[in-house]
């Protein structure tokens, strides 16, 4: 948001005093664009459930549908509110954003887990992470992080691969590269003594559902496989490297 035009501005504005957007439908949000293109952009937030359709019509002569979007509770409401100030409010965020791409780049897991931890100290300060679907506000804060990384990955969201479905995979489109699987999961707290455990459980099912297929099929030969585990603001990250 903070790189989009006036016009998104305008859009966020008014979604945020309750009123609606009005957008063409695009059935295929292209990751690769959402900073640039504001239409992306919400039909990423409306596909992903923090914007809700109240109306979908086809005028005369438009080659695609519009759809008339709204914020669509006060939860997801304080999220936006919590984002806009956050963004605003790091100096530091940028930096660090850079510095997470070059340690997945280059499979470096130490680092990656540092300035992950960083990241999520800092903007989780500012999030309410205790609403009704932590797992997918957990899912679409790391979607927000790495999304300004389609230069190096092609970035996959809930792609078949392997025997299911993967949360996050970033296909390096430079084969010199890692490639990069991220599962999350939330804690269960009567199954599981503690978050180690709920990131070995998300870092086992990458292994087990064999997520890593797709990347080697698009031609990644070194890959990371990273599990997080989260509790409210805590979090356990397990990652292993395959060359």
């Amino acid at each position: 948001l903070g790189r989009s035009g006036v016009d998104a501005k305008k859009d966020l504005e008014d979604l945020m005093a309750g009123l609606s957007i009005t957008v063409p439908l695009q059935e295929q949000v292209v990751f690769q664009e959402i900073e640039n293109t504001p239409t992306n952009l919400w039909n990423f937030l409306y596909f992903t459930g923090y914007l809700k359709a109240i109306k979908i019509e086809v005028p005369p002569a438009v080659p695609k549908a519009l759809v008339h979007l709204k914020v669509p509770n006060s939860e997801v409401a304080q999220i936006f509110d919590d984002s806009v100030q956050y963004w605003f409010a790091s100096s530091k965020s940028l930096s660090l954003l850079q510095n997470l791409r070059t340690c997945l780049r280059d499979g470096d897991e130490d680092e990656f887990e540092e300035i992950f931890r960083e990241l999520v100290s800092d903007s989780f300060s500012y999030f309410d992470v205790d609403g009704k679907k932590p797992e997918k506000f957990y899912h679409g804060f790391v979607l927000g992080l790495i999304v300004s990384f389609s230069d190096t990955w092609h970035i996959r969201s809930n792609r078949e691969s392997g025997m299911g479905r993967c949360d996050i995979l970033m296909i390096p489109k430079d084969p010199k590269n890692f490639g990069v699987v991220i599962e999350l999961k939330t804690h269960r707290s009567r199954k599981e003594s503690d978050l180690i455990e709920t990131a070995k459980r998300a870092l086992e099912q990458i292994e087990e559902r064999q997520y890593e297929l797709e990347l080697r099929s698009q031609g990644a030969t070194k890959i990371m496989k990273i599990g997080i585990g989260f509790m409210g603001k805590q979090l356990e990250v397990l990652s292993t490297i395959k060359v």
